[in-house]
């Protein structure tokens, strides 16, 4: 509610209509948890060019903004999946086929091309965005390649919240098993260096800057006040 009191009714794409932000573009990225696996999806304030390959995640422009900042922030453990209905025939590509395609008409011979269910309404499920795309560096330089196919990018920022050094571990058990799971799934570095080998490597045309202090403070719990 305070989110929605906050951003009121208006929509990612409307955005696009105040004179301070239009022509930017900004998205923020949930995790969809009602499909397996979970998929990285994308609450934007923009459409693809008419005429393009548009991109390879799943997304809406049409969505509250509100609803787009819950999904993205629902940490598990301390916040409660958070679901949003829509209508699955407004989305660019379905997300999920149709199990059994099977035509009436069909012989045990005759190739079957899957056909995609639409019902009226669809439930997506989202978790915070952390989840599949921590460091979402790498999905914004897909976006812009899709928004821009013909535009050099100059310059990336890519900005951490901070990290705490590397420490030996003595957890053990399932217990430490799924905290290693959950650093795993959750860590930044690996997209960092990726990106950095990518775009920052010797002859790169693109200056590639990255901050993300490490330090013993930033080594605090999520719930941490």
């Amino acid at each position: 509610s305070v989110l929605r009191d906050y951003c009121g009714n208006d929509s990612f794409i409307d955005s696009t209509a105040n004179p301070t932000t239009a022509g930017t573009k900004v998205f923020v990225a949930a995790t969809l948890v009602s499909s397996t696996p979970p998929l990285p999806y994308i609450f934007r304030n923009y459409n693809y060019p008419v005429g393009s390959v548009g991109s390879r995640y799943h997304g809406d422009y049409k969505a509250m903004i509100y609803n787009g900042l819950r999904a993205s922030t629902a940490a598990p453990s301390y916040f409660e999946e958070y679901k949003v209905s829509l209508d699955p025939r407004e989305l660019p590509v379905p997300i999920f086929p149709d199990p059994s395609p099977i035509s009436a008409a069909a012989t045990p011979n005759t190739p079957q091309t899957p056909e995609l269910s639409t019902p009226a309404e669809m439930v997506l499920r989202f978790l915070d965005g952390g989840l599949s795309v921590n460091n979402p560096a790498g999905l914004a330089m897909h976006e812009a390649q899709r928004l821009f196919p013909n535009r050099k990018v100059d310059c990336v920022l890519s900005l951490g919240t901070g990290r705490g050094p590397i420490k030996e571990s003595n957890s053990t058990g399932i217990t430490g098993l799924l905290k290693a799971i959950v650093k795993s799934a959750t860590n930044s570095e690996r997209t960092e260096e990726i990106m950095e080998d990518w775009l920052g490597g010797p002859g790169s045309e693109v200056k590639y800057l990255r901050f993300n202090p490490v330090s013993e403070v930033f080594d605090i719990p999520l719930d941490e006040s």
